[in-house]
């Protein structure tokens, strides 16, 4: 078509078009013909007819027109849609809206500045992402103005659109970079959620893989900085105070903080952590009054007023932090005289000139670094201590060892050292021994070394020193009686085919296994029929000690309390027939409660105690009625003494629906006072019972004692508990496991989809942490970080509780007969206090017992010594049994439990675990 046709076509339309517009006009305009025009006209102009677009543009201009409004509302609708530039034209000049309610409106009131995109309502803001990324430039400035002055109701609905939570190890997600970056300059403060996910995106060591190049950490910093919040985590809460809190000297008045201010000082050097941390420093030394130089051989100065601060921070950057060491370097920081052995670690560590390094190496390295490692006031400490030093650090210190005649001090730190390192030692006490020495003396001394009254002096103890006792002569030959090959091969294959357990012992019984429970204090299994049997096993002599009938049921539920006391619940076939809650000790049982329904979860919480929840809604909690009453030199329950009624508490006081939110599942431990309840709800409390046994657990833990699991805070029975919510959650099915895995993890398994999920409380809230699929069975391996389970395909397989990621080592395989088919599903999984052992009870009666203590030995190998403890010795022994063991592993292990046995030696000859199939009636 040509121009003249396209002019003729176009005057038609507009001729229709004014044709429309007189029908839809004047005093009938409300008729049901007039309408029908305008309704015509507009549908044309909405379709791009250029005469209807003409003719309502041109109304739009005329104020006295009676649709004067609306052609301006359909031109702008038009405009929306098109982004015609004769259209844009003329809603900037009529001041034209779209829709109400509509997008377009938004678009169109975006158009006309901020102050009218604000009077449109709250609507702009969940839009706010698309009205950044339209290609009309004066929308996104007004989008873009309003964003950086949003109030805080604006700021709540932004933020979630901007970033999202992101794995774990990788941390926020910015979901739309441009509101992002918009965001990080407003000053109204972040909802608490997205706010303490920039904090863990800022704080985190590894590279934050969420955030986009354009908006590294440099560019939160600032954003920060301004909105001057600590992080809402209390995780994160001490790092986030070194950002927002400007005065340094605040920062060291408090414990937590100050270790902060260290620790984020300690960060890389790219990181803008350790950048605001080491200002904070460097501008508390220069407002430091009259700083001085303290005299010494070296060209490192100690302020004087910072001293404690500094010997802190570099004994931190020794750990290693090498970024922190050269920034102390750099900025003349280095520790104090008052602790010679750490100052001469760091300069050892540091590249000072060589002349320096050889005067403090002869003046400190050897008194200071034996009064640092061997002046431990524990072990623990020793073994952190010994851990710590560096290859160059050990060399000074045995020469200076040797050099003094401390031979005994040399045998310390020989049997204190990982066992290669320690061996590396063994020659230059071998070249002190004789084999016709006399026997020595208490202090190790032979009759030759002591002083001779006559002339006042004492021979030189060469060629004559060795230990003073008989095992630890004996341990010195088998040190001098391995070779440095043998041994090198036997570490390297302990460290590349060590195994993660083995199968110790199937147990068979007679009817299902409904439940089982590991004794606090002792190797006792206990054991919950579907024949309404319980007892209890023995496992070193394999053999049954007690065994309890009358169940008016199956015993579905039961938890061990110590010695051979147990609690058991009785199985119903409906949610509200009549069960009991049974107290079995002494060979006797005695009821505890009748409950109108069935008992759906039990867990031991601590020495005597447990916690019962119930299909009525309602949670029990029993123990002794007295702190110390009941309890044996064990720690146990003694089997004689009666428990108290336990008290009941109803979900409903901690807002749950007793009817819908029943306790399906617990997971308690006794250390926190936690306490998960579990059902279609989640719910996560601390309890806070007993206010003088709380002082005594904190009095504890300031002390550096490590609180047994009789300093639980939970409530005392008869007492009214009184919870602290942590989190809360919601899952879309039922939960039918939960295990408490860690401090800050709760894992909850769903038996009918196989998934267990870790959730991890934060800010109130249960976010999952990762998840795994196929798993018919979980429980948590306690001190250890792990959680086992049994896949579909029966195999038992560890996870790490916080990654869900396999731990290494191969799983043992249970016997093949009888098959998998008639054992049955896997009813029952669980661990021993210490996550050594771990029981799996199987439909068809049997009992798998697993030793998984063989995990900690290539550990144990590569570690100090001063970190093994007398249940290694029953780990060791039970390993030297196991199959297929090479010669030199089998000469790594004969040397461990030398060693292992000379520092904690056993009461007499206890027996350890049995092993082999039993055969055990119920």
């Amino acid at each position: 078509m040509d121009e003249t046709a396209a002019g003729r076509e176009q005057a038609r339309g507009e001729r229709r078009a004014e044709r429309l517009l007189r029908r839809a006009r004047g005093p009938r305009e409300v008729s049901a013909r007039a309408r029908r025009a305008w309704r015509r006209l507009t549908d044309e102009a909405l379709r791009g007819e250029p005469g209807a677009l003409a003719v309502l543009s041109r109304v739009a201009r005329e104020p006295e027109h009676p649709r004067t409004h609306q052609a301006r509302t359909v031109v702008a609708d038009r405009w929306a849609a098109t982004d015609d530039p004769g259209l844009r034209q003329t809603v900037l000049d009529t001041r034209a809206l779209a829709t109400p309610h509509s997008f377009a409106r938004l678009r169109t009131a975006a158009l006309h500045g901020p102050e009218q995109l604000r009077a449109t309502g709250r609507d702009w803001a969940a839009h706010a992402p698309a009205l950044l990324a339209d290609h009309d430039n004066d929308v996104r400035k007004a989008v873009t103005e309003l964003c950086r002055t949003a109030d805080t109701w604006a700021t709540n609905r932004l933020w979630p659109q901007s970033v999202s939570r992101g794995a774990p190890d990788v941390g926020p997600l910015v979901t739309d970079e441009r509101l992002f970056d918009i965001l990080l300059t407003c000053p109204s403060v972040p909802p608490p959620i997205e706010l303490d996910m920039l904090w863990k995106g800022f704080l985190q060591r590894i590279p934050a893989g969420g955030l986009p190049a354009r908006a590294p950490r440099r560019r939160l910093l600032p954003a920060l900085t301004g909105w001057g919040r600590e992080a809402p985590s209390p995780d994160r809460r001490a790092l986030s105070r070194v950002v927002v809190e400007p005065d340094t000297a605040r920062l060291l008045a408090h414990d937590g903080t100050r270790q902060a201010l260290i620790e984020a000082a300690g960060y890389a050097d790219d990181h803008p952590l350790a950048a605001v941390a080491r200002e904070r420093i460097l501008a508390l030394r220069e407002r430091s009054p009259a700083p001085r130089r303290v005299e010494d051989d070296s060209d490192l100065g100690v302020l004087s007023d910072l001293a404690d601060f500094v010997d802190e921070l570099c004994a931190y950057a020794l750990e290693p932090r090498r970024d922190l060491l050269r920034w102390c370097v750099t900025h003349h920081l280095a520790p104090s005289h008052r602790d010679p052995a750490r100052r001469a670690a760091f300069l050892l560590h540091t590249d000072q000139p060589p002349d320096i390094q050889a005067r403090t190496a002869r003046w400190t390295a050897g008194p200071g670094l034996a009064q640092m490692v061997l002046g431990a006031a524990d072990g623990e400490e020793r073994a952190r201590r010994v851990d710590g030093l560096t290859d160059a650090e050990l060399t000074h210190l045995a020469g200076w060892l040797d050099d003094e005649d401390r031979l005994a001090d040399l045998w310390q730190l020989v049997r204190d050292l990982p066992l290669a390192r320690g061996h590396r030692l063994v020659p230059l006490l071998a070249a002190r021994q004789a084999a016709d020495t006399p026997p020595a003396d208490a202090t190790g001394r032979t009759p030759r070394d002591r002083p001779d009254p006559r002339d006042g002096a004492a021979s030189h103890p060469r060629d004559a020193w060795r230990p003073g006792d008989e095992a630890g002569r004996r341990l010195l030959a088998l040190l001098r009686g391995i070779d440095p090959g043998t041994l090198a091969a036997g570490l390297a294959a302990l460290e590349r085919d060590w195994p993660a357990g083995y199968h110790l012992a199937r147990i068979r019984f007679r009817g299902r296994v409904n439940d089982l429970s590991f004794a606090p204090d002792a190797p006792l299994l206990a054991v919950a029929t579907s024949n309404r049997a319980a007892g209890v096993i023995d496992l070193h002599r394999g053999e049954l000690a007690e065994r309890y009938d009358g169940f008016a049921s199956s015993v579905g539920h039961l938890a061990h309390l110590g010695g051979e006391a147990f609690v058991a619940a009785e199985r119903t076939s409906t949610a509200f027939q009549p069960s009991r809650l049974l107290h079995c000790a002494g060979g006797r049982s005695r009821v505890l409660r009748e409950l109108p329904g069935a008992v759906t979860s039990l867990e031991a919480w601590g020495a005597g105690r447990f916690v019962a929840g119930t299909r009525s809604g309602h949670l029990l909690f029993g123990g002794p009625a007295d702190a110390g009453a009941g309890e044996g030199a064990d720690g146990g329950v003694e089997d004689g003494l009666p428990l108290p009624e336990p008290s009941e508490v109803s979900v409903a006081a901690w807002g749950l629906d007793p009817g819908a939110d029943w306790p399906r599942a617990l997971a308690a431990d006794a250390y926190t006072g936690r306490l998960a309840v579990c059902g279609r709800r989640l719910l996560l409390v601390e309890l806070n019972g007993d206010r003088d046994r709380d002082r005594g657990a904190d009095a504890d833990a300031a002390q550096g004692t490590a609180a047994g699991p009789e300093s639980v805070t939970g409530p005392r029975p008869g007492a009214i508990p009184t919870p602290r919510v942590l989190a809360r959650g919601t899952r879309p099915r039922v939960t039918t496991r939960a295990v408490l895995a860690g401090p800050a993890a709760l894992a909850v398994h769903e038996q009918r989809r196989g998934v267990v999920e870790v959730l991890r409380p934060e800010v109130g809230a249960l976010p999952s942490a990762g998840s795994v699929d196929g798993v018919t069975a979980m429980t948590a391996l306690p001190g250890r970080g792990q959680l086992a389970i049994v896949d579909d395909d029966w195999r038992l397989r560890l996870l790490d509780a916080a990654t869900l990621a396999p731990r290494p080592g191969v799983m043992p395989e249970p016997p093949a007969s009888p098959s998998r088919y008639m054992l049955g599903p896997v009813t029952s999984l669980h661990a021993s206090p210490d996550g050594g052992l771990l029981a799996a009870g199987y439909a068809g009666g049997i009992t798998d017992l697993y030793d998984l203590r063989h995990a900690e030995i290539p550990s144990l190998a590569t570690r100090p010594l001063a970190y093994a403890r007398p249940a290694h010795v029953d780990a060791l022994l039970a390993a030297l049994d196991a199959p297929g063991l090479t010669r030199p592993v089998r000469e790594v292990l004969r040397l461990l439990l030398a060693q292992v046995s000379y520092r904690c030696p056993r009461d007499g000859d206890a027996a350890t675990l049995s092993t082999g199939g039993y055969d055990i009636a119920l």
